[in-house]
C-alpha cells in the first residue's frame, strides 16, 4: 500500500531506516530536512523509531580546494542572532581551506577543533592532519578527537561544551568532516534551540569523489526515538 506525505497513517508507532554513506552522493541539508521534520511533525503516532546507519568508504587522496563560494547556515531553522560572542565547534575534513574559510568568516571568540583519530584507514588521519597543520598548530585553538564509532562519547564530549558556554557565546557547529559528527550536530540542534549549524560549499563547483564501502561489513547504526 502507498501512501502521500500528506495521508493520515492509522499506525500506533512507525520504524524507518536513513543511511548515511560516503559512497552515496547526498547534501547536509537533505539529512537536517528529514531529521527536522520527523522532531516536528505532528503525526497521529505515539512515537517514531529511526534507524540511522553510516557506511565507511575506501580511502582516496582529496582532490584540489574549490573556493569556498557559501559559507552560511544549513537551511531549515532560523536561529535568532544574539550579541554573544561566538563559540565555534568545527569538525575538520581532509580537504584544505574549508576549515580556515569558516572561522575567517566568522571570527569565532572561541574555536574547539575535533576531527577523527583514530580512523579505520591510517592514511584518512595523516591526510587531515597535514592538511589542516597551521589549524592544528595554532595554540589559540582547543583540539578535541573522537573515535568514528563512538557516537555516544562524541555526544557526550559536545553537550558538556554546549553546557560550559551556552550562558555567554553563541553557539555554532561547523560540520565539515564524516557524517557521522553531522548527525550527532543535527541531533543536538533539534534538542538545543539556540544550536546553529553553518556549512562551507563551493556552490556547483563542488569536488566529487566516487565512494566505494571500506567493508560490506563495517557500519554504525543509530537508534532514534522520536516522541
Amino acid at each position: 500500500m502507498k501512501y502521500k506525505l500528506t495521508d493520515k497513517i492509522e499506525f500506533s508507532a512507525l520504524s524507518v531506516s536513513i543511511r548515511f554513506s560516503k559512497s552515496l552522493i547526498a547534501t547536509k541539508p537533505w539529512y537536517y530536512s528529514i531529521i527536522l521534520y520527523l522532531s516536528k511533525k505532528r503525526l497521529s503516532l505515539s512515537s517514531v523509531c529511526t534507524y540511522f546507519s553510516y557506511t565507511p568508504s575506501k580511502y582516496s587522496a582529496p582532490q584540489p580546494p574549490k573556493p569556498n563560494t557559501e559559507i552560511l547556515p544549513l537551511p531549515g531553522k532560523y536561529v535568532v542572532p544574539t550579541s554573544k560572542p561566538k563559540a565555534l565547534i568545527v569538525c575538520l575534513g581532509y580537504e584544505q581551506q574549508k576549515a580556515e574559510g569558516i572561522i575567517d568568516h566568522l571570527d569565532p571568540k572561541i574555536s574547539y577543533i575535533f576531527y577523527t583519530s583514530p580512523a579505520l584507514d591510517k592514511r584518512f588521519v595523516k591526510t587531515l592532519e597535514d592538511n589542516n597543520r597551521s589549524i592544528l598548530n595554532d595554540p589559540t585553538k582547543i583540539i578535541r578527537t573522537y573515535k568514528f564509532d563512538d557516537l555516544l562519547s562524541l555526544e557526550r564530549q559536545l553537550t558538556a561544551i554546549y553546557e560550559q558556554l551556552k550562558d555567554d557565546y553563541s553557539i555554532i557547529f561547523a560540520p565539515l568532516g564524516p557524517k557521522p559528527f553531522t548527525f550527532i550536530s543535527m541531533l543536538m540542534s533539534v534538542k538545543y534551540h539556540d544550536i546553529d549549524i553553518w556549512r562551507v560549499g563551493s556552490g556547483s563547483d563542488i569536488n566529487e569523489y566516487k565512494r566505494e564501502p571500506i567493508s560490506d561489513d563495517v557500519f554504525i547504526i543509530s537508534k532514534i526515538l522520536f516522541e
